[in-house]
């Protein structure tokens, strides 16, 4: 009571007091024996973490991030120290009372650990609530250590996965199986009812497109061809024009073969042989010796034709007589130039291989002195006329021009099925009247009377792909009209 008189305040020793009567320094010597049981406690623990970290390095996103709290740190995520193992016991703990929570499988070793982290944290509350009871004189002696954080944070939310980028479309190849994203889903088969009769599904899984990590499956039927229409290309003026003036120029041959009274042929109907051939050459070449140029041969059926001609049951031995003629004259104006003609002939067929005029007799004389070299040919007896690798420019830019699948006129390379122009059709009339076309009309004018040969038809057929053939079929005509 004096004391409190002259002091007005309690001794030492009862300030040092706690309310349960400890004196201070036993309880500061539990302190000191608690901090000493805390790092023994962190080193055990400290070891143990060492061991198990191997077992949680392949954990999931989700479990290191709530492994690492706190996350607000400036520095970012903290290493686990013993109050983040202690969290982590806590959860574990969790996990054992509640199943659905269990992440590590549970066992004997788990249930050691959790037993061990329940202790710790029993100690370390223990010593939160002696530090809270104490007197507001007197602050508890200092630790030497940071306050101790909240043992269970609140769980964070888990960010969503990120989603997988899609990959491209494959094409199917076969009844082959692949994953569906974690689903072992085999592709369906191109039969749409499946092995066992049921329609299978092909929806790929989840409700939104943008989760689907596989395409649809695609039809393994084959594709529908696409037929492509020709485009119709129409000649312009001046190719009409022309077109014109070729089929006017036919229509006018083609009447005076048929009818011997129609008027304006200029053809005169001539017996030329060789020997008026050779007389010919001398008046127009001056040659003294009316055979030099000339040579004939044996040879075999023309390569560029040998296949249409079997088609028409030609023979193909080697028994044709190959013809040749070369002469160099010269013209009015002092000009020098070479005559060259080379046909090949017998079997009822005639054929112009090359003939390049200068100033001599007109190639129609020329192939009917030719057939009638052999004495057992008769005019009667040619039923095709060849025109072998077509090189004049005026007929071949026609036949290329407008004997194009534009206009419905496919000129084949197949020999056995040539495209045919019908008599007195309007394409008939049209390669009647080009220079090739005319040189074969004058030949049936001059060597067959007219109104009883004529042209019945006209085949048009490729060698090679490129070079243009052309066979004309003589055959007998009505007297008096086409």
């Amino acid at each position: 009571m004096i004391r409190q008189l002259l002091f007005g305040s309690k001794s030492e020793d009862e300030q040092n007091t706690q309310k349960d009567g400890t004196p201070a320094h036993i309880y500061e010597k539990e302190l000191k024996e608690e901090e000493l049981k805390e790092e023994e406690a962190d080193e055990r623990w400290d070891e143990k973490d060492e061991e198990l970290s191997e077992d949680y390095s392949e954990r999931e996103e989700g479990d290191e991030i709530r492994d690492n709290e706190p996350q607000n740190s400036p520095e970012g995520p903290q290493p686990l120290g013993a109050w983040g193992c202690i969290g982590r016991c806590i959860r574990r703990c969790r996990c054992r009372r509640d199943p659905s929570r269990n992440d590590d499988g549970g066992g004997d070793d788990g249930d050691d650990r959790n037993a061990k982290s329940v202790k710790l944290v029993t100690l370390v509350s223990s010593r939160n609530n002696n530090n809270n009871n104490s007197t507001t004189q007197q602050p508890a002696a200092p630790t030497g250590r940071a306050p101790v954080p909240a043992l269970v944070p609140a769980p964070r939310p888990l960010a969503p996965p990120a989603r997988p980028a899609p990959r491209p479309p494959t094409a199917p190849t076969g009844n082959e199986t692949r994953s569906q994203g974690s689903s072992g889903n085999k592709r369906p088969s191109s039969d749409p009812e499946g092995p066992e009769g049921k329609r299978q599904q092909t929806k790929p899984p989840g409700d939104d497109p943008e989760n689907w990590t596989q395409p649809w499956p695609e039809s393994t039927a084959d594709p529908v061809p696409k037929v492509e229409e020709p485009v119709v290309t129409r000649p312009t003026p001046s190719e009409q024009e022309e077109m014109m003036e070729l089929r006017r120029r036919g229509r006018e041959l083609q009447e005076w073969i048929a009818d011997p009274n129609a008027p304006g042929c200029n053809v005169e109907f001539e017996h030329v042989d060789m020997k008026r051939l050779m007389s010919m050459f001398a008046e127009i070449c001056g040659d003294e010796d009316p055979r030099k140029g000339f040579g004939s041969i044996v040879v075999g059926a023309p390569s560029h034709i040998r296949t249409n001609m079997a088609s028409l049951g030609l023979p193909m031995e080697r028994d044709y007589r190959d013809v040749h003629m070369t002469k160099l004259c010269q013209n009015a104006d002092g000009i020098m130039g070479r005559n060259h003609y080379t046909l090949v002939m017998r079997h009822g067929m005639l054929a112009s291989l090359d003939i390049r005029r200068f100033n001599g007799p007109y190639w129609p004389q020329v192939c009917q002195a030719v057939w009638r070299l052999d004495p057992a040919n008769e005019m009667e007896d040619l039923k095709y006329f060849y025109v072998v690798d077509i090189i004049n420019k005026q007929t071949e830019q026609f036949l290329g021009k407008y004997m194009d699948e534009a206009r419905g006129y496919v000129v084949p390379d197949d020999q056995l099925q040539p495209h045919i122009l019908d008599y007195g059709t309007k394409e008939y009339q049209e390669v009647l009247g080009t220079q090739i076309g005319r040189g074969v009309a004058r030949f049936i004018l001059s060597a067959f009377p007219r109104g009883t040969r004529r042209i019945g038809r006209i085949a048009v057929f490729l060698h090679d792909g490129k070079h243009i053939q052309l066979r004309f079929d003589f055959e007998p005509s009505n007297t008096g009209g086409a």
